[in-house]
């Protein structure tokens, strides 16, 4: 548990650090787990992740997050 709790939080400070000095596009970052609770939630926060979403992933969430990020994917 620790090392995934650093993998996110490394994952997600290198990412952001990328878009910032714009090596790369700035696109969200969202997390994926199977624990659903307010703690899961606040270390996916605090790892950097803009949104978070619970498995099984549910279409109309993910439809949601793509359309407030103002992504253009088609479901």
């Amino acid at each position: 548990f620790p090392y995934t709790t650093l993998f996110r939080s490394e994952t997600a400070r290198i990412l952001k650090e990328k878009m910032n000095n714009g090596e790369i596009p700035k696109v969200p970052i969202v997390a994926l787990t199977a624990n659903e609770g307010q703690a899961e939630i606040q270390k996916c926060k605090e790892a950097g992740m803009d949104e978070v979403l619970f498995k099984p992933i549910q279409k109309d969430v993910l439809a949601k997050i793509f359309k407030e990020y103002r992504l253009n994917v088609d479901m």
